[in-house]
């Protein structure tokens, strides 16, 4: 295949519209990550893997293989308790923490150690959150751990500089903005004391202002085509 795709929490939401996305073009395969696989294609392989577990993580290795792009789609993510500090379980902190950074970490440490010399587009998209940015009470595991993920990628990016022109991989950290998915569902579903701008996301809600996934995905899909002139590396994306 010309271009090659690892996209990670394939089963819904942006992971799926991604990997539907990639797969309408010719000559295109993705690789999907994660522990429910929901797409029948002929070019979709699944990677059977549990991103909340460190020891099936650090066994992993990508595969060797010749393509034009080499994409690393880190989307896979979630919000985990909607709770202050103090109130949050330790073994949810863990598992946020290790699906929403470790893994990530991870999956781009072995792409760049097994693609960076490969005569090919190699690109690492990391699926961050305005989280990252603003303080949001009762989400302060999910946003410390996509300010953790943005950190990462710009160091990913200064180092790449200092690599061969031919031989550098392109890194970004990409928020979607508010996207209708069942993260919102959650935060909808949030009691107001554990969270004070709920109110705020039903209204987005009920006016119908959340960015549909399919939307999204096409917007990535541009942005790869492109990104070689793209010189900021945490973005946030407007539709």
């Amino acid at each position: 295949m010309s271009h090659v795709w690892f996209i990670t929490g394939t089963s819904s939401g942006l992971g799926k519209a991604m990997a539907e996305q990639v797969l309408m073009h010719d000559d295109t395969r993705v690789y999907g990550i994660g522990r429910r696989h929901t797409i029948v294609h002929e070019n979709y392989l699944p990677i059977n893997i549990d991103l909340s577990d460190l020891a099936v993580l650090k066994q992993f290795v990508f595969p060797s293989l010749e393509a034009q792009t080499i994409v690393l789609f880190n989307n896979a993510g979630r919000l985990g308790e909607i709770a202050y500090c103090g109130n949050l379980d330790n073994e949810d902190i863990i598992q946020s923490y290790t699906v929403n950074t470790i893994a990530p970490h991870l999956f781009c440490n072995q792409f760049i150690a097994q693609y960076q010399a490969a005569d090919a587009k190699k690109i690492i998209i990391n699926i961050t959150s305005g989280a990252a940015k603003t303080v949001y009470d009762g989400w302060g595991v999910y946003g410390a751990g996509k300010a953790a993920l943005d950190m990462f990628t710009q160091s990913i990016a200064a180092e790449q500089q200092k690599i061969n022109a031919t031989n550098k991989i392109l890194a970004y950290a990409i928020a979607p903005g508010v996207m209708q998915t069942a993260m919102q569902d959650q935060i909808r579903n949030t009691e107001a004391v554990n969270f004070s701008q709920q109110q705020k996301f039903k209204d987005l809600y009920q006016n119908n202002k959340l960015y549909h996934p399919e939307d999204v995905a096409r917007w990535f899909w541009h942005f790869v085509q492109s990104c070689d002139s793209q010189q900021e590396t945490v973005q946030r994306i407007n539709l």
